[in-house]
This record gives structure tokens, C-alpha cells and sequence, in this order.
């Protein structure tokens, strides 16, 4: 079972008895997705892409936040810098293809990565992106109320009509509590 941002928000409104901005609850709710997906499983995704000869070039799925491992086949592809490839071959761009061996970031397009060496084969499949998946509606609903108490800390703890320093600590230690409850 899933609940979308509004639900989540009016969980967080409904918690604090509607002493809360909706704006300050947003933007809570999207620096906490932002931190979560960079350090949760239930924001981990997958995509296949296949390496094809000739081409160095691949784009990553749009909802990924940050690209955690590329795979080419079964082996786990290090990032290297386009200055540590110069620094290796000043001609790294125009190396000849051969089986990849690191993987760099588009100079052009960020949302590319590039292999080097540029594959010499085709691999129906061979390649996987492992990433931090965005993800702004399909929220697991084991997430909901500390994804709400979290709110509810910022909200209370911002200098507003609704400050109240006493109940940001105490729906932060909630928080934390039931983060540890679900072990993310």
C-alpha cells in the first residue's frame, strides 16, 4: 500500500490540528524524499540498458536523483573523473573500443554516462544502472507517520505564528523513533 505527497501532507496537518503551513510542510516533505532516497532501499531502483558497439554514450532513467553503480555484464564499473582518464591517456575519447573498465559522466549531457573504453561489442541486456529513484507519490505507507512527524519537527522548529520549540523536539524524537522502527 502506497499514500501520494497531499495524503502524507494532510496527515502532517491533520497531526498538528491544522496549526501548520502547507508550504513549510511541502518543502519539509521534499528535502526529506531527497534524503531518504539517497540513503533508503524503498528508494532503490534498477534499468537495464544495453551496451551496443561503438557507442560510449548512455542515458539513465529521469527519476533517478543520483546514479549509485554501473554494471557492464556482471562486473561493477568504478567512476573515474574526466581529468583521472586524461591523466591516463590524454586521448581517452578517441581510446580504441574495447570491454569497458570505468564509467565517467556525459561532458555534454549529465543525465549520460559514458563507458570507457567505448564497448567493441553488443550486449543484448548487458548493462544495468543501479540509482536513487526520485519518487514524489508512491510513498510506502509504513513511511507515512514518521515521513509526518519529520514535517511536524520543521514546521514547529521555523520561526513562524506556529513555533513551538517544545513540539518540534518532541515530534523529532517520535521521528526518530519510528525511523528506527522501520530500520530505514
Amino acid at each position: 500500500m502506497v499514500m501520494t505527497r497531499t495524503q502524507i501532507r494532510n496527515l502532517a496537518d491533520n497531526l498538528a490540528h491544522s496549526k501548520a503551513d502547507s508550504s513549510t510542510l511541502e518543502d519539509s516533505y521534499n528535502r526529506l524524499i531527497e534524503k531518504l532516497a539517497l540513503t533508503s532501499a524503498p528508494f532503490l531502483d534498477d534499468a537495464n540498458y544495453t551496451p551496443t558497439d561503438g557507442t560510449a554514450e548512455y542515458s539513465y532513467p529521469f527519476t533517478a536523483i543520483k546514479l549509485l553503480a554501473v554494471f557492464h555484464g556482471a562486473t561493477q564499473l568504478p567512476e573515474a573523473t574526466p581529468k583521472e582518464l586524461e591523466a591516463y591517456d590524454k586521448d581517452w575519447r578517441a581510446a580504441a573500443e574495447d570491454t569497458p573498465v570505468v564509467h565517467t559522466f556525459s561532458d555534454r549531457d549529465a543525465r549520460k554516462v559514458r563507458l570507457w573504453p567505448t564497448p567493441s561489442t553488443t550486449t543484448s541486456n548487458g548493462g544495468k544502472f543501479i540509482y536513487a529513484l526520485r519518487r514524489t507519490s508512491d510513498i510506502p505507507v509504513y513511511l507515512a507517520l514518521m515521513l509526518a512527524f519529520h514535517m511536524l519537527a520543521e514546521e514547529f522548529a521555523y520561526p513562524s505564528q506556529w513555533q513551538d520549540k517544545a513540539m518540534a523536539e518532541a515530534c523529532a524524537e517520535m521521528a526518530k523513533l519510528l525511523k528506527a522502527f522501520v530500520g530505514v
